[in-house]
């Protein structure tokens, strides 16, 4: 018998160069992302996040607002001031922005890779986060962090349950020298 060839562990086996927004159609099982919120009190228009941000759900939402851009395969999450009128209806958040993961989110060990320019500002928050498929916190690998008031600072936690409560096992600032 012959023998299989090892599979090629630099082969992609996830890529979106953001051509399009393909959101995940339960009915057909096509599309890779969901949009999700982090926390907090959901509804059909979309989820309260931290502090005073509410992530737009674009495929559910009444409200007219899509935070999520797509211009020559660059995906742009927008943040912005919620209108007036809107508030009541998003729990009382300032703001709207958008959040979401991938649908296939089982991937295991490898090599992973973002490129991306991050916002800074007071009240930003852009992350790259590995977490579990099936749900469960912990774990989770923050491959990036930064808070937008400190641009230059990256921040990279582990968190875990290895000591059967929540720990950061490691946390390591990195400081840039950026262009701004």
């Amino acid at each position: 018998a012959a023998m299989d060839a090892a599979p090629d562990p630099h082969a992609d086996i996830f890529a979106d160069e953001f051509d399009s927004m393909r959101w995940f159609d339960a009915a057909t099982g096509e599309g890779l992302w969901r949009p999700t919120g982090k926390s907090g009190n959901s509804t059909g228009e979309g989820s309260a996040g931290w502090g005073n941000e509410f992530d737009v759900h674009p495929l559910s939402n009444t409200l007219g607002i899509n935070p999520f851009r797509i211009d020559a395969g660059v995906l742009t999450i927008v943040t912005d001031r919620a209108r007036t009128g809107d508030q009541h209806k998003i729990g009382g958040c300032r703001f709207t922005s958008g959040a979401f993961r991938s649908v296939r989110h089982d991937f295991g060990y490898g090599y992973y890779e973002m490129r991306a320019v991050l916002p800074a500002g007071s009240g930003n928050w852009p992350a790259f986060w590995l977490l579990p498929g099936d749900g469960s916190w912990p774990p989770e690998i923050d491959i990036v962090e930064m808070l937008g008031n400190a641009p230059t600072r990256l921040i990279t936690t582990v968190h875990s349950s290895r000591s059967e409560e929540h720990t950061s096992e490691l946390q390591s600032p990195c400081n840039l020298v950026c262009r701004l």
